[in-house]
């Protein structure tokens, strides 16, 4: 979300609408929150990969057969330690230098925008989004109940036919067709 919000500030000609889903970088991260993130981030063998997913999901069970797996075979892959590596320090060191949203908010009258969120975010609360909503004039919040970080996962056909009705909406500008 933080990075598709920043493209659509640097690029408005070039974004007809925004949905962002749990977004870091619209506000900035409280004192040592980055820090969190970072360690997380940099975990990738199988049990802390299997917290992270208890930690996301607002229903742990929900977890798909074989996905921690998965998980561990891309979190390990070539490159991705280094990745994990600058993603964690732009987390601790960098992420509030770019926080988007008051570029945004003077953007959301020429960009459709969206926030959705899950009540069970532990991740990124739904208070941040709830505080994204206040700066960002126009745009609407939809909160999933039952879900955590990852609504799209947990109840996708909600999920889908809230970001279908809003692209829908926005029909003269976005090309739903697909």
């Amino acid at each position: 979300g933080h990075v598709a919000a920043h493209f659509a500030c640097a690029q408005p000609g070039r974004v007809s609408a925004l949905v962002l889903v749990g977004s870091l970088g619209l506000l900035p991260l409280a004192e040592g929150v980055g820090d969190l993130i970072s360690g997380s981030i940099q975990q990738t063998d199988r049990e802390s990969i299997e917290r992270k997913f208890e930690f996301v999901f607002a229903n742990p069970g929900d977890v798909a057969p074989g996905t921690i797996e998965e998980e561990f075979r891309i979190n390990n892959s070539r490159g991705a330690v280094e990745s994990f590596a600058r993603l964690g320090a732009y987390f601790s060191e960098g992420i509030n230098d770019h926080v988007v949203g008051e570029k945004l908010a003077a953007l959301t009258d020429r960009i459709p925008t969206l926030l959705l969120w899950g009540t069970g975010d532990k991740v990124v609360a739904p208070e941040v989004g709830r505080a994204a909503k206040e700066i960002l004039p126009g745009v609407d919040l939809i909160e999933i109940s039952g879900t955590g970080h990852a609504p799209y996962l947990e109840k996708p056909d909600e999920f889908n036919g809230h970001v279908l009705q809003f692209l829908k909406s926005q029909r003269s500008s976005v090309d739903v067709s697909g």
